[in-house]
């Protein structure tokens, strides 16, 4: 008798539970996106609402306020939606949500494999994951990137992961030192930067690139390139033999 009287205790509190799950007051009802520029929020509104459709086990619904999958619903929204760098869920009371969204720099525009004027072009992050198609833009826009990929496009990456990320922090020591780079064309062996005064800084294509952007850094700053002249008529400065640094002059300005 007392076994039965335990069993049906435990019956009525799972039905109690059950009713209570799915009581109305308890179920998202709004859910508010924030932060979307790029990407449109009515669109991850729907697939957070695709996400909460439906029964957990024991007919608990997945919209209950109390069983919020966040992390459930953070990975699917970053799957599928590149653009999107980071998402924050807060609950506004027990019927709505707020999403707030972070999304990508539209930095960097990857063209292609090779300088190609019919190529599309895509934008990519600060780690060389392609995210999103672009545009070709006027002077002033972003940084036009042509090198190797691997994988498809969209979630494709540029170079390999940490030669890309060596690759911008070169760009950054020249941006520091006001040399204006307009555009990166890069092959198996190496690594160009063409800056709007058309001469080039060439770097090696591989792991030595991880002390190029210092070995940069100390050449800019050595005696050679710290005159007001210094890169005038300059052809090119070569990181390819780091840690020796190589530089050309035109004929008409030789080197200071």
């Amino acid at each position: 008798m007392k076994g039965v009287i335990i069993a049906a205790s435990c019956a009525c509190a799972l039905v109690l539970f059950v009713l209570i799950s799915r009581y109305d007051g308890l179920q998202i009802k709004n859910i508010i996106i924030e932060g979307a520029t790029h990407v449109s929020g009515e669109d991850i509104k729907k697939k957070i609402e695709s996400i909460l459709s439906g029964n957990y086990p024991l007919w608990i619904p997945k919209n209950n306020t109390l069983f919020l999958p966040r992390s459930a619903i953070s990975a699917a929204v970053l799957a599928d939606y590149l653009p999107l760098e980071g998402l924050t869920i807060h609950r506004t009371g027990l019927n709505s949500l707020s999403v707030e969204v972070s999304e990508r720099p539209l930095s960097y525009l990857w063209c292609g494999d090779v300088p190609n004027d019919i190529n599309e072009c895509y934008f990519v992050d600060g780690s060389g994951l392609i995210f999103q198609k672009g545009v070709t833009v006027e002077s002033g826009g972003p940084l036009i990137i042509y090198a190797p990929h691997q994988g498809g496009l969209l979630g494709g990456q540029v170079l390999t992961r940490q030669i890309f990320v060596n690759t911008l922090a070169l760009f950054a020591v020249a941006e520091r030192a006001g040399i204006v780079v307009n555009k990166i064309v890069a092959n198996d062996v190496e690594i160009n930067l063409y800056t709007k005064d058309d001469w080039v800084i060439y770097a090696p294509n591989d792991m030595r690139i991880s002390s190029a952007s210092g070995v940069l850094d100390a050449a800019l700053h050595s005696s050679a390139f710290t005159k007001d002249t210094a890169f005038n008529n300059l052809e090119y400065i070569d990181l390819r033999y780091s840690p020796k640094v190589y530089y050309k002059y035109g004929e008409s300005n030789p080197a200071p």
